[in-house]
């Protein structure tokens, strides 16, 4: 993958995380403090804010670019290029945010700073990433909402079958990771596909979940956590650490 040579690089001076949040919280900072300036302006008193405001707004609009060039990086980097419909979103709002700061940047050369076209501008711009920051963070922490019917409790020395994985698997990761949309070319839709893991290697050591790259997925360990759309439970992680523990076995 060419982005490899780039966070290799990082990692060599010991940066092992994704680089799009460095820019991006510099580019929701701009569009918040743009906002609340463009509020200020409001009162006579502090009209002068509202040329503050317009070059927070400018500044946040030139930030998009190496946002979304950094956003992509990660994308091909973390997640394989995997086209999920939280990145579908993602790349969506991404593009109107862009469109949205472009007006607010150039509106204010055609009408008064205070212009409510202006001030909405901002506000959409404001609620754009408000929308963003919510996919962002179901992107690399998952949802931590509770699943919504609760089974019976496992005995915890009890044997994990593989069936229980599978259903696990089923349900939380394999429309992302499939024959036909396999991101990292993972296939996790059987026991042998699983076992053999991604291309960088087994995700699953028996006995050793400590260094069983699922293990780190799921529980956050290894950013990003695993499944994207939203944590595991609890007990459904635990099922998966005590199969690994257990040998990883099929039957």
């Amino acid at each position: 993958m060419s982005v490899d040579f780039f966070y290799n690089f990082l990692a060599g001076l010991g940066y092992t995380h994704p680089v799009h949040p460095i820019a991006v919280h510099v580019t929701i900072g701009l569009v918040v403090a743009a906002l609340v300036f463009a509020l200020l302006a409001l009162s006579p008193r502090y009209e002068k804010y509202a040329v503050t405001a317009r070059h927070c707004v400018t500044l946040g609009f030139i930030m998009v670019f190496p946002t979304i060039l950094l956003g992509f990086m990660d994308w091909l980097y973390y997640y394989g290029g995997g086209w999920t419909t939280t990145f579908k979103i993602k790349v969506t709002f991404g593009l109107i945010l862009a469109v949205l700061l472009g007006i607010a940047a150039l509106l204010p050369a055609k009408l008064t700073y205070r212009s409510p076209a202006v001030l909405a501008s901002y506000l959409a711009s404001f609620l754009v990433v408000v929308v963003l920051g919510y996919y962002g963070g179901e992107l690399v922490h998952g949802s931590a909402s509770p699943p919504a019917e609760e089974e019976e409790e496992d005995d915890p020395d009890g044997r994990v079958s593989y069936a229980q994985i599978d259903r696990i698997m089923r349900d939380a990761c394999v429309s992302c990771h499939a024959p036909g949309n396999d991101i990292w070319d993972l296939d996790l839709t059987t026991y042998e596909a699983l076992m053999e893991g991604s291309k960088n290697g087994p995700i699953v050591v028996p006995g050793e979940p400590g260094e069983s790259e699922l293990v780190k997925r799921i529980d956050g360990t290894t950013e990003p956590q695993m499944p994207l759309g939203g944590s595991l439970s609890q007990r459904d992680k635990d099922r998966i650490i005590r199969w690994v523990e257990q040998g990883a076995e099929k039957d």
